[in-house]
């Protein structure tokens, strides 16, 4: 698990004791157990770990960047979307990828 003793490893830290508003926190369980849904189209990309952080800092909430497993089972960072905004969504999963969903928004 990485943890605060990684952190520390590699970052500083700013603050301490910040409020941090409208948030619930939940303690997850080791092993998770996931619903198959569907497979889409994905992308991987390298980036140079120099860049990462400037990049990670220009994603606008509610995306992010997360752990996101592949078709064979190998994991990547990926895009990630926060719970709260997933919830008045619309779910595009039946188009196969986000390339899918560009082309179908192009003038």
């Amino acid at each position: 698990m990485y943890g605060l003793k990684e952190l520390k490893r590699v970052a500083d830290a700013m603050w301490a004791n910040v409020a941090y508003q409208d948030v619930l926190l939940f303690g997850l369980a080791s092993k998770m157990q996931r619903a198959a849904v569907a497979t889409i189209g994905v992308e991987v990309w390298e980036l140079a770990a120099t860049a990462s952080g400037s990049f990670v800092a220009g994603i606008p909430a509610p995306h992010g960047i997360g752990t996101v497993e592949l078709a064979d089972g190998s994991r990547a960072q990926g895009f990630v979307c926060e719970a709260y905004a997933v919830a008045a969504a619309t779910d595009l999963t039946a188009l196969g990828g986000w390339r899918a969903h560009l082309a179908t928004t192009k003038s």
